[in-house]
C-alpha cells in the first residue's frame, strides 16, 4: 500500500447561466475554490474512500515511529523565591530521667602521718615541702616516684627538720647497719660551700640505763658530692661518704665524736658507743629526720631516706614506705 495516498477529486458541473443565453459555458472547480474538510467521506466515490480507509474496509497501519529528535538545551534557572517566615516555636519536649549517680572518686590521703616537719628543731622561716620532681629535661628525676622533700633555708640564721617522732623510739644505735639518701643540690648550693649540704639525724637518749646525759642529736653530714643539678645516693656508712657526730658535749666528749675536731666515721662511732661504759645501749628517744643546720643559703631535695631494711620515699602525698 502506498504510504503517501493523494485523492485527487475532479468535480465536474454544469453552471447554467440565465439570461436568455439557452446554453451556458462549463468550469472545472479548482482546489482552492473548496472549503478545507468540506466534503464527508461518503460523498467520495466507493474506491477513493477504499483507498482512504485500507484494504478490505480496515483502518491503514501506521508507519514506524520516527526517530526521537534532539533534547532542546535547558532553559535558565529562575529566581529564588523570597525567605519563608520562621515557623512558631514546637512545644518544649518532656524533661529526660536522670543518669545513674557515678562512683565516688578515691580522695588523696596523706601516707606515713607520723612523718612532718619537727618544729623544736626548725628555727626561722624555711620550707620544708614535699613536693614533685625536680624532673629536667637531660633526664634527672627523683630516684623513687615522682616526688621528693624539698628544702628552701634562707641564710644562717634558719634550719630545718622534717623527720617521724613516733616510729623509732627505742631502737638503739648498735642496731643500726645501713643509714643514708638521696640529694639534689644546685651549683649556686655549692658556690657557697664545698660541704653546704642537708644531713641525717637521730634524737637519742645516751645514757638509757644510768643517770647522765639525756638527750643529745646524733648527726650525720655528707660530703658534698662533684655534680649538681643531679641527684646522687650517698651512703651514710662509708668512710669516705661524711662524718658524723654529737651535738651535747658531755656524750661528744665521752664517746669521743664532737663536731669540733673529732668527727667519727660510722664504723668508729659504733666502736666508741660499744666501748663507752653507760653509753652501750644508746637508743633513739623520739626522731629519726632529715635537715639542713644553721650554716649557708641551700635550696634542695632529699629521697630515698635509708634505713635498715627500709626505705622512705618521700612523695607529694605523703612517706611512702618500701623495701630496700
Amino acid at each position: 500500500m502506498n504510504k503517501h495516498l493523494k485523492v485527487v477529486v475532479v468535480v465536474s458541473g454544469v453552471m447554467l447561466i440565465s439570461g436568455g443565453a439557452t446554453a451556458g459555458a462549463a468550469s472545472l472547480i479548482s482546489g482552492s475554490q473548496i472549503k478545507k474538510n468540506s466534503i464527508p467521506l461518503d460523498r467520495l466515490s466507493k474506491g477513493t474512500q477504499n483507498k482512504i480507509k485500507g484494504v478490505s474496509g480496515q483502518s491503514v497501519v501506521p508507519g514506524p515511529r520516527g526517530v526521537a529528535g534532539i533534547n532542546g538545551e535547558n532553559g535558565a534557572n529562575g529566581l529564588n523565591g523570597a525567605k519563608g517566615d520562621t515557623g512558631a516555636t514546637g512545644a518544649k519536649g518532656d524533661p529526660g530521667t536522670n543518669g545513674d549517680k557515678g562512683d565516688k572518686g578515691d580522695s588523696a590521703t596523706y601516707e606515713g602521718e607520723h612523718w612532718g616537719q619537727i618544729d623544736r628543731n626548725t628555727e626561722g622561716s624555711p620550707v620544708a615541702q614535699l613536693r614533685s620532681g625536680p624532673f629536667s629535661v637531660g633526664g634527672v628525676q627523683p630516684p623513687l616516684g615522682v616526688g621528693s622533700l624539698g628544702f628552701n633555708v634562707k641564710d644562717s640564721t634558719e634550719k630545718v627538720s622534717f623527720g617521724n617522732q613516733v616510729d623509732f623510739a627505742g631502737d638503739k644505735i648498735s642496731d643500726i647497719d645501713d643509714v643514708g639518701f638521696s640529694v639534689f643540690w644546685t651549683g649556686e648550693d655549692r658556690g657557697r660551700s664545698l660541704n653546704n649540704m642537708p644531713n641525717i639525724q637521730f634524737e637519742v637518749d645516751p645514757t638509757p640505763d644510768q643517770p647522765g646525759p639525756t638527750y643529745s642529736s646524733l648527726v650525720f653530714v655528707p660530703n658534698g658530692p662533684a655534680n649538681v643539678n643531679t641527684w646522687t645516693d650517698i651512703d651514710a656508712t662509708d668512710a669516705a661518704a661524711g662524718w658524723w657526730y654529737f651535738t651535747n658535749g658531755t656524750t661528744a666528749g665521752a664517746v669521743g665524736c664532737g663536731q669540733s675536731g673529732t668527727p667519727c666515721s660510722f664504723d668508729d662511732l659504733q666502736t666508741k658507743i660499744a666501748n663507752t661504759a653507760g653509753y652501750e645501749n644508746m637508743a633513739v628517744s623520739l626522731s629519726l629526720a632529715v635537715g639542713k643546720g644553721k650554716d649557708h643559703q641551700w635550696q634542695g631535695a632529699i629521697d630515698a631516706l635509708r634505713y635498715n631494711n627500709e626505705v622512705y620515699d618521700f612523695e607529694p602525698f605523703g612517706v611512702i614506705t618500701r623495701a630496700p
